[in-house]
């Protein structure tokens, strides 16, 4: 009788562990609560032909909007945003693997994809640097 109720009871511990395994904190990493953000900067280069010295400042790289692709690495697509005409983007992620895809729709501009780790208790700041073809 006594290996029955401890048969019981380790029973009863193993479901209440993965009921808050696989429903509780499954609702706390998706919740607003669990979510990190993720904040990035796009920007373009070259923008000129050739740097002059003394107007390294006009050719500078500028701040580019562009559509974003959120992938996971293996399961597809998460979600779509857009970074501000300041170059500037932001989302709140559950912890995880991500790509981040630019989209860019003119043939001779091409943006770096980023992978990204999103951890728990930590802010991200990512930059994608993208090529204007400019030569």
């Amino acid at each position: 009788m006594k290996n029955f109720l401890v048969l019981v009871i380790l029973i009863m511990i193993l479901l209440v562990g993965g009921f808050y395994y696989f429903v509780l904190r499954e609702e706390e990493l998706n919740s607003p609560a669990g979510l990190i953000t993720v904040k990035g900067f796009v920007h373009i280069g070259p923008t000129c032909p050739v740097v002059q010295v003394g107007r390294e400042e006009e050719c500078r790289d500028r701040p580019y909007a562009v559509s974003i692709e959120v992938h996971y690495p293996n399961k597809g697509l998460y979600k779509i945003i857009k970074s501000s005409a300041a170059g500037t983007f932001s989302i709140a992620l559950p912890v995880g693997e991500y790509i981040l895809r630019p989209q860019v729709a003119n043939v001779l501009l091409a943006c770096e994809e980023k992978r990204i780790v999103v951890m728990k208790g930590k802010t991200l700041n990512v930059d994608i640097s993208c090529d204007s073809g400019i030569r």
